[in-house]
This record gives C-alpha cells, structure tokens and sequence, in this order.
C-alpha cells in the first residue's frame, strides 16, 4: 500500500504555530505541589517494535520509568538515566501512552513526560511516523493499541515493573484526538471526507484535506484491513478494559467523530482546553466536543487567553504537570488525596485557569482558523447527504 506524505502542510502547520506565543497570565500563589519533581529517579529506554500485521511498521518508542540510580553514569542526559534498573520497591506501576500533536515527535515533551515517571508511572511516548499520511488517523490509535499489546507481555522490556491491565492515556492536540480514538470514540468516515472536500480552498488545512480526498478509496480500504468498519457506517476501535482513563489535550479532528461519537468514551475523562485556541475555537469546537463525551466521571479544564499549545509555556508546562499527575493519580491508582486538585475551589485559586466553561470574552491573539460549530457541521454533512 503506498502512501503519499504531505511534507508541505506538515512544515507549514510547525512554522506556523512556532509563531504563535502562548499568553499565560499571572497566577495566584496557589500551590501547586505536584508539579515539582516526584520521588523517583527517572530512567528512560528507546527501543524499536515491530508490528508484523501492519506491513511490518516500524514504531520507536521511549520508556520512561521509576528507577535506580546508576553507579555506572556520572549525569544523566535530559531524557533521564540511560537504562537503569528499574525501581521495584512500589512495583508494578500504572502506564501511560502518550500521543504528540501533529509534527511533533516522541520525546519532543519529555519534561512533562519525566516528571509523570517521577511520581511513579511508567509512561511510553510512541513515534507514529506518518503525520502527513492520509491513513495515519487510522495508524495512530492502533499504533496505542500495538504498544500496550506488547509491553503488556510477560517477556516484554520492563515488564516486572509494568502494570499492563491499568493504563492510561494522554495525548496532545493530534494526540488528544488519538487517545480518543484509542479509547472506542466512535469515528464517521463520511464526516471525515465532507470535512476534506469542505477545506480544499483553505490556504493552511487544503494540502491536508487534498490529501485526504485523494486517497479516500485507499483509506477506506484500510479501514476495512484495520477491521474497524462497522455495519451502520462508522468505525471504532474495539474498547479495552484495560484503558481506565483518558487526558486529552486541546483534542483535534473535532469533525472526525460521529454525532455524539464521543458518547462511546466511558471512561474517567479530563480534557484541557484554552480559550484562545487559535486553530479551534475554543466555544465553537472544544466545548461541544466536551459535551459529547460518555464518562460520568469528566472534567474540562478551560485555560483562560492561552493559545492552542498550553504546554509551550512554563506556566502552562507547569499545570499539565500538576493535572497529569493528580488525574493519573486518582484514577490510575486510587489516590483518593488527588481528589481536592480537581475541584472547583482549588482550581478556582487561579486567575487563569477555570474548572468547567467559561463564558467571558473570547480573545484570539493571532490570525485564527475559522471554522463552522460542530452542529452546523453535522447538520450541513447530513443534509448534503441526503441530497
């Protein structure tokens, strides 16, 4: 199956979001604990699987992990020690698959990363490879899948210290949209290829959406190999019981889902969302995409005037640390102390953050995509349809 890589889109989405600044206002003195480095000492391994049953595809992971300081290394580099021995003493301990936004790579947030591993999780970040491939919407979640297979073996690397059957995931963007898709949201081929033909004319997404249209035989075919068609004309990937709680960054592909496809993740749920996102809008998108999702158990944390990559700020850096670790903490490992970080009165101590929907001035600091609300989407999708 050959493939063809919009290298194009994929350079200018980079550029241009390294262009935008990501506006943080002052916080309260509000404390925020956990985001200062855990007790663990942090090792890190890359490695290589194979995944036989997609034309051998080829997915360098690292491994981030409680460990044992080396007598052996003077320092360690900025990904952690290089393969120490794993810390037992607490063993086996949660995972974590994380997922990097589009034009991202595997250890491109890795001080979030770390300090997830220093709390006491085990946390692979996987390269996907594929970002400007009209299939890689379909690879990425079942590139998630694959990994958690394999280190859930009891011969894998670090299996002794793994907790295969509590995992986790988190995702950042494109990788927001992944874990989504990992955890069974439930996904319209037809929505995907309206959104296609719809953005051909878009001077930022064209390249991608052309790509889209141009292969869209191909994808569905490989929809159809991935075994995830389903009879009603949808697709999703089967759920897995092991997956016990999802973080999803500033989630995208918001019109990818089915309505109300993302009643399907059941599972306990925090999604970030800023409200200055400059490629989707924060009342547009982000907030109807939250409304749709399944859990009894969901939070949404609104980052009041940040941009699409909260993280690229250490304001924002420091608060994905603080959440990560308090959502993984309550609902990875029971941690029932975690619970007073996710509440109202706690989040509320911050003058930008806001724990639910906000409802003030919605201010966008660049030039910003603009895109129809999901319901005009869907509306328009299905009265096309019926035409």
């Amino acid at each position: 199956m050959s493939f063809i890589k919009n290298h194009r889109f994929q350079i200018l989405f980079v550029l241009l979001t390294l262009l935008i600044t990501t506006i943080a206002l002052p916080t309260s003195a509000a404390e925020l604990s956990l985001a200062d480095e855990g007790p663990y000492t942090i090792g890190v391994k890359l490695t290589t699987l194979i995944d036989s049953a997609r034309n051998d595809r080829t997915l360098p992971i690292a491994i981030w992990y409680p460990a044992v300081k080396p007598e052996d290394q003077n320092q360690p580099t900025y990904l952690g020690w290089t393969n120490p021995e794993p810390d037992l003493s607490n063993a086996p301990y949660p995972l974590i698959l994380y997922s990097y936004w589009f034009g991202g790579d595997y250890i491109f947030d890795v001080t979030i990363l770390r300090h997830l591993a220093s709390h006491g999780f085990i946390v692979v970040s996987v390269e996907h490879g594929c970002d400007g491939i009209a299939t890689c919407t379909l690879d990425r979640p079942a590139d998630l899948l694959f990994v958690m297979d394999q280190l859930g073996e009891p011969d894998s690397v670090l299996a002794e210290a793994i907790d295969g059957e509590t995992v986790g995931l988190m995702g950042i963007s494109y990788g927001g949209y992944t874990s989504f898709a990992t955890a069974g949201a439930e996904l319209s081929p037809q929505n995907w290829f309206a959104w296609g033909e719809a953005q051909r004319e878009n001077p930022i997404l064209g390249p991608l959406a052309q790509g889209v249209m141009d292969h869209r035989e191909e994808i569905e075919a490989y929809a159809e190999e991935l075994g995830i068609v389903k009879a009603d004309d949808h697709w999703a990937f089967a759920k897995d019981d092991r997956i016990k709680a999802v973080l999803a960054g500033v989630p995208a592909n918001p019109y990818m889902y089915q309505v109300n496809g993302l009643n399907a993740v059941t599972v306990p749920t925090m999604m970030f969302a800023a409200t200055a996102d400059e490629f989707f809008p924060y009342d547009k998108l982000m907030v109807p995409i939250y409304s749709q999702i399944g859990a009894e158990e969901r939070y949404l944390l609104s980052f009041v005037d940040y941009g699409h990559h909260i993280e690229w700020s250490a304001t924002g850096e420091d608060y994905y640390k603080q959440f990560s670790v308090t959502f993984f903490s309550q609902y990875l490992r029971g941690a029932v102390e975690s619970a007073k970080y996710l509440t109202a009165d706690y989040i509320g101590e911050f003058d930008d953050l806001l724990l639910g929907t906000y409802e003030g001035e919605f201010v966008c600091h660049n030039a910003c995509l603009d895109f129809p609300t999901i319901g005009q989407f869907f509306a328009n999708t299905i009265r096309n349809a019926r035409q």
